[in-house]
């Protein structure tokens, strides 16, 4: 790995970190603003219209949430791709270095002596850069892994399920804020135009859970796809 491909790695590690932790604390903050919002908007106008600006605040929450979820997965297989695919290809290649270097070491002096003549005596040096490079680079590679180690241990039996997206919560918050529209009398018209509008921002919900699901299997096709060559 050049320098170059050490420092783009850290940095895109490190945007994972901080966007990971960006979501959560944009989820909190948006949902607090929203509740906020929803008393003030019960408290203050009587017409059913005025929930609409709840409901835009909760789906600006729902939107970023989503926006820095779908990007840290696809910075994660991007570095699985170009990364940590990449390292099995050198693991490949060191391994095969340490075979021959024992298949070396098996000969008899007289054959390895032939053979360090050969190569103008530098079957020794070989050895040593082999076996230094095993020890170098065996314990960085293994910390390099944590992507394909994350998208193939799935959702065990018995395990607890986490929701990136906090889907939950914002489809309760939905429900909330669509129920004192049903307190205030509301005519025809209003019923559908507000009902509507919530239940387009339940149907945005439900579809990007769903999208979020297959998103890694996705990516990681259309990655491999670019590392190959040009589609």
């Amino acid at each position: 790995m050049t320098a170059r491909e050490q420092e783009e790695y850290s940095a895109l590690r490190a945007t994972i970190r901080e966007r990971g932790t960006t979501r959560v604390w944009v989820f909190l903050v948006g949902l607090v603003a929203w509740g906020a919002l929803t008393v003030a908007t019960a408290a203050l106008a009587s017409t059913p219209v005025a929930v609409l600006l709840p409901l835009l605040i909760l789906a600006a929450a729902f939107e970023a949430v989503l926006a820095l979820h779908v990007g840290v997965e696809r910075i994660g297989r991007y570095l699985q791709v170009f990364y940590e695919d990449q390292d099995e290809d050198a693991d490949h290649g060191l391994r095969r270095s340490v075979l021959d270097t024992r298949e070396h070491s098996a000969r008899g002096p007289s054959e390895r002596e032939r053979a360090s003549e050969a190569s103008g005596g530098g079957a020794p040096r070989a050895v040593n850069n082999v076996a230094s490079a095993s020890g170098a680079g065996v314990g960085h590679r293994a910390s390099k892994k944590w992507e394909h180690a994350a998208m193939s241990f799935g959702r065990p039996a018995g395990a607890v399920a986490t929701d990136a997206l906090f889907s939950i919560p914002f489809l309760i918050a939905a429900l909330f804020n669509f129920a004192p529209v049903l307190v205030t009398n509301p005519i025809g018209v209003e019923l559908i135009f507000v009902g509507g509008a919530h239940a387009l921002f339940v149907l945005r919900v439900i579809v990007a859970r769903v999208a979020a699901a297959r998103q890694r299997a996705i990516d990681l096709e259309r990655f491999q796809q670019l590392k190959a060559g040009p589609r």
